[in-house]
């Protein structure tokens, strides 16, 4: 339905997002990435996003890396701003994660909610800054991109950031671009 530009109207949207709740409790986890995409991109309203932060939470504090990494990603596309100080401790912790995977999500959540929140994504630096080092290509490119969000606004701090890493030896091709 994406691809052909159809569009749900609003109650088929609600009904939608009430069904695909109930698939939370499902270990499948094909079908709970199919229920982390479905609620990407249905968006659910600001009175039905409640029902689903607990469980999206409950999955960050999880043990499986996948539920983890997914979480990360839907809570930064249907959390509201003003909500987002509350739980903002679970982003910051995923970035100093020992999982890669994890790590590379809570930077590009932190990366899409920097739009809207750059006050608080800016006390993410010194973890961030951490992450530029890793031996991981992802982690390094997608920190990268993070500190690069965080430092928009600052020319100076950006022209650090761009010698320090034009003196770092960088394994990531896409942060070397």
């Amino acid at each position: 339905m994406i691809n052909e530009g159809e569009d749900l109207t609003e109650a088929e949207s609600t009904d939608v997002f009430f069904r695909i709740t109930k698939l939370f409790q499902c270990p499948d986890v094909n079908l709970r990435r199919m229920v982390y995409l479905v609620l990407k991109e249905i968006r659910p309203k600001d009175t039905e996003v409640f029902i689903v932060i607990s469980s999206l939470q409950r999955d960050i504090t999880g043990t499986v890396d996948l539920f983890r990494s997914n979480s990360l990603r839907v809570l930064a596309r249907i959390l509201d701003p003003s909500t987002f100080a509350q739980i903002e401790r679970l982003f910051k912790s995923a970035i100093v994660d020992k999982n890669d995977v994890v790590c590379s999500a809570a930077m590009l959540a932190g990366t899409y909610l920097a739009k809207e929140n750059s006050d608080v994504i800016k006390r993410w630096v010194n973890e961030v800054q951490e992450k530029l080092n890793s031996n991981s290509f992802n982690v390094h490119y997608h920190g990268l991109i993070l500190m690069h969000a965080i430092k928009k606004g600052d020319p100076v701090g950006l022209a650090k950031l761009l010698i320090s890493m034009t003196r770092a030896n960088i394994k990531s091709h896409l942060a070397h671009c």
